[in-house]
């Protein structure tokens, strides 16, 4: 029989879902399903291929495609503050380079599926439509008049090279039943581990308890699951749900606190990030609360986090990954000048540009209201082909650290300059000289 989603129940667990807001990785997840249609040996592919797309399918709300740093981390390479809302004086923020499918970012996350070769240049980010691609692609700037191409120089840059460290995630030396027997451990959480579609788990899938999955991609991903803190407890052999008061949720720094011994219990250092809460607002709620940990490396935010969130039960869901980071070793970087001749170079595809609030493009292409309603005349004989070009000239960089997926499923921390402009653009790509890359990756590896 099939359930009613419908109703204040369902109503209030959507508007506290974590994820909401978030667009899948289509990209990934086509891949992913193209990659299974091919292959003859199911349970082989089910042991090799990642399972990004099984962890949104499966984890629930809770769930995100997303990273974060480390189970028993050791030494650690972060040493930050623990903060409420903003981040201010703290960590710099995180770098994109690796986002889908068009010539080159947000997850974010980045945690990010490519359609690009997966040995080289990626762009995560989720697929769309060709317009909206184009529109994020930074070859073709968004603005009222249309696309243009676009061209970049530099004002002031410096043309010396330096070098620079990269991390990798240690993923291997966690994903193991041991690692996940001690996790549930922690967590109360009773039953053998056992492996289902390429994830290990403990606990029961239908709801009835809590539960924890380990999946096998290049940042040893978690989740966790306890549906007994949920104020709307679904059970999986009735039609219906039953509202129980849990009380409020802790809010801001109790939050907080609350999350850092959290991140204790399950072996990470709460020094290694910067943790943030939501506002009551953004729950339309206190039943709901959250808080996200962005993992910090080098002074910047590294683009992996964690995950919790709190009813007045407690903790009810959590994510993250656990990959401590190793450290690969000083590589040669190139000059920020040469950096910017890279934006035009096909094979670094540069990831889209950021945008300063408001930014609405070169005011002269603005079009009225009138405008809008204007039929277009037809172009007379002889005429030139409107082919718009922006030269953006680009003012500062920053060196620093973004994710890269590598073609058998590993991530890196590899080198990356971010490149202003004057309006507040940006603009990233990959800062280790061509002698680190290998550019014999193809979109079928």
């Amino acid at each position: 029989m099939t359930k009613d989603r419908s109703g204040e129940a369902f109503d209030r667990l959507r508007a506290a879902d974590p994820a909401a807001g978030l667009e899948p990785d289509l990209a990934a997840l086509r891949r992913a399903v193209t990659e299974r249609e091919t292959v003859v040996d199911e349970l082989a592919a089910r042991r090799r291929r990642p399972v990004r797309a099984l962890q949104v399918a499966a984890a629930g709300a809770g769930a995100l495609a997303i990273g974060a740093g480390g189970f028993l981390l050791g030494g650690g390479f972060a040493a930050t503050s623990v903060a409420s809302g903003e981040s201010d004086g703290g960590a710099l923020p995180a770098m994109t380079l690796d986002s889908g499918g068009n010539s080159g970012r947000e997850d974010e996350a980045a945690t990010s599926g490519e359609m690009a070769p997966e040995g080289g240049m990626g762009r995560g980010g989720g697929s769309r439509d060709m317009s909206e691609q184009a529109m994020t692609d930074s070859s073709y700037m968004p603005w009222p008049g249309g696309f243009g191409r676009t061209v970049f120089e530099q004002s002031g840059l410096s043309a010396a090279g330096t070098s620079s460290k990269a991390y990798g995630f240690d993923a291997e030396s966690v994903h193991n039943e041991d690692t996940l027997s001690a996790l549930a451990e922690a967590l109360g959480i009773e039953g053998k581990v056992r492996e289902e579609y390429g994830s290990l788990v403990v606990g029961p899938r239908d709801g009835s308890g809590p539960s924890i999955s380990l999946y096998a991609d290049g940042t040893a991903s978690f989740n966790f699951h306890d549906p007994s803190k949920d104020p709307w407890f679904c059970a999986p052999d009735k039609d219906e749900c039953d509202e129980r008061d849990l009380g409020k949720a802790p809010q801001g720094d109790d939050a907080i606190e609350q999350a850092s011994d959290f991140l204790v219990r399950l072996g990470a250092d709460p020094a290694d990030f910067e943790l943030e809460a939501t506002d009551e607002s953004e729950f339309g709620s206190t039943d709901y609360s959250s808080v996200v940990a962005y993992r910090v490396i080098d002074g910047q935010r590294s683009g992996d986090q964690w995950g919790v969130s709190f009813t007045g039960g407690g903790v009810q869901s959590a994510w993250g990954s656990l990959a401590p980071f190793v450290d690969l070793g000083e590589y040669d970087v190139i000059s920020p000048a040469e950096a910017v001749e890279r934006l035009g170079d096909p094979r670094f595809g540069v990831s889209s540009s950021s945008f300063p609030p408001g930014w609405m493009g070169p005011a002269g292409l603005e079009r009225t209201v009138e405008d809008e309603f204007e039929v277009p005349s037809a172009p007379a004989p002889g005429d030139s082909f409107g082919w718009p070009v922006e030269t953006v000239t680009i003012v500062s960089e920053r060196l620093g650290l973004a994710q890269h997926h590598l073609g058998g499923g590993a991530v890196v921390l590899v080198p990356t300059y971010e490149l202003s402009a004057a309006d507040g653009r940006s603009w990233s790509v990959i800062a280790v000289t061509e002698a680190h890359l290998d550019f014999r990756g193809t979109l079928t590896d």
